[in-house]
């Protein structure tokens, strides 16, 4: 199933009027729903890094978005308490218009930066990939 940008805006926007430590706001938000830039940003993605033999999910199978989080390093050099607001966030409005999705750590950070010719100053944190949930993925348990 297609994520086109406007579900990608309604992610973000929730995400930008969450916390920020001190109030600074450091991260910015690139948005990618066209095959060509996906390819771009899959390929320098860590997948499972525990399943030596699985390179990832094939033709098909990959998230139709990502959303990469720079850190705006002019502004500050680190922001991880803000990183975690901010994915969570989006994570949960994701889920709740039936969207499942990843957090990558595990980027080629320098590579990727390069690929989405971002400024100096913007420094990749972190890879949100984007997809439909699969209904059959999804169960009920008894106890939590």
């Amino acid at each position: 199933m297609p994520v086109g940008e406007a579900v990608l805006r309604g992610l973000v926007g929730p995400a930008r009027l969450t916390s920020s430590a001190a109030n600074r706001r450091p991260l910015k938000h690139v948005l990618s729903c066209a095959p060509d830039w996906n390819e771009k940003i899959f390929e320098t993605l860590a997948w499972a890094a525990y399943l030596k033999d699985w390179p990832g999910p094939g033709p098909g199978e990959r998230p139709a978005a990502y959303i990469v989080v720079p850190l705006d390093t002019s502004i500050t050099q680190e922001a991880d308490v803000d990183v975690c607001i901010v994915a969570q966030t989006m994570h949960l409005v994701a889920a709740e218009r039936g969207l499942g999705g990843c957090m990558f750590a595990a980027v080629k950070r320098g590579e990727l930066a390069r690929r989405l010719s971002l400024p100096g100053h913007l420094a990749v944190s972190l890879v949100i990939a984007l997809g439909a949930l699969n209904p059959d993925c999804i169960g009920t348990a008894d106890t939590i």
